[in-house]
């Protein structure tokens, strides 16, 4: 039996593709269900290991990969503070065009997220941040951009939307791998720049039941891709859910942000308007205390 088990994802910067009007969007429990059924894996034994091992800034990082859905390789990072034993664990998942390093940069653009993972450790919550398909290392010179941006930048929409989806199985995958970590006290959070990926996660995992979505892009798309947002929404029922969403950013509206909102079908949900840019300010890092590590 699991025990202390509270699900989230936090999630931020990955793009999210909406028709020019969300209402119009068919999000019947039926087609929810078809999309539903791509994200789940079969009984597949979790091929895992263990690559480097390292102590610093007060946190053992374990860098290590497991198998995902279709058997590629799920480059991630185990950070846990020392002289934390059985940690509950937060996933966390990077923006467009990063890494999982994103998660401990403490400095330079984008650095923000860092902050987030800084500061969960300091709460005594492990962070389990991984690389999104095509990004970090689990880019693939024979097959792969070498810059992850040349899919935004070259307007791939249907190569992105599949990216996002299999990056949301990535998720269920990890959730999986969790399973078998005995030393570890699993909380189902995922903390995440990787927005959209984290919206689809949280929808078809009900393993994740808290979800922190900060500054996710809305990109206008007629029609809409199988993975536009209000699809999902028969799986968010109720689901605990935050957006912060910044004022200047040009990658959507607060208007936009605000009808996303509203169209959630929970009474578990806030939207935070934050004075700045995508670049979102160090000082967000005090949702992630708020709305989840203060859940423990």
């Amino acid at each position: 039996m699991k025990t202390n088990i509270t699900r989230c994802f936090l999630a931020s910067t990955t793009i999210s593709f909406l028709s020019p009007s969300i209402g119009q969007a068919q999000t019947s429990t039926d087609t929810f269900e078809i999309l539903d059924r791509w994200y789940q894996s079969d009984e597949i034994a979790l091929e895992a290991e263990e690559l480097s091992i390292t102590s610093e800034e007060g946190a053992t990082k374990t860098e290590l990969r497991f198998r995902g859905h279709d058997r590629e390789w799920v480059t991630a990072r185990l950070a846990v503070q020392d002289g934390v034993t059985k940690p509950p664990v937060v996933i966390a998942l990077h923006g467009a065009t990063q890494s999982r390093d994103q998660w401990f940069r403490l400095e330079g653009p984008y650095s923000f997220p860092a902050h987030h993972a800084a500061a969960l450790l300091g709460r005594g919550v492990a962070v389990l941040a991984l690389d999104a398909r095509n990004h970090g290392d689990r880019i693939e010179a024979d097959k792969d951009f070498e810059n992850p941006y040349s899919y935004i930048e070259n307007w791939y929409i249907e190569a992105t939307s599949k990216m996002v989806s299999e990056t949301a199985s990535d998720v269920v995958r990890a959730l999986e791998f969790l399973d078998t970590r005995s030393d570890l006290n699993r909380f189902d959070w995922l903390l995440s720049l990787g927005a959209m990926s984290g919206w689809i996660a949280a929808a078809v995992d009900d393993r994740i039941d808290r979800a922190l979505l900060m500054a996710m892009p809305i990109i206008p798309q007629d029609p809409p891709l199988f993975s536009n947002p209000p699809l999902y929404y028969p799986g968010l029922v109720n689901r605990p859910l935050m957006l912060p969403a910044a004022n200047q950013d040009t990658f959507y509206t607060i208007e936009q942000m605000t009808e996303l909102f509203e169209g959630l079908p929970s009474d578990q949900k806030e939207l935070v308007v934050i004075e700045g840019t995508h670049d979102l300010p160090h000082h967000t890092a005090t949702y992630s205390i708020e709305f989840l590590a203060n859940e423990l």
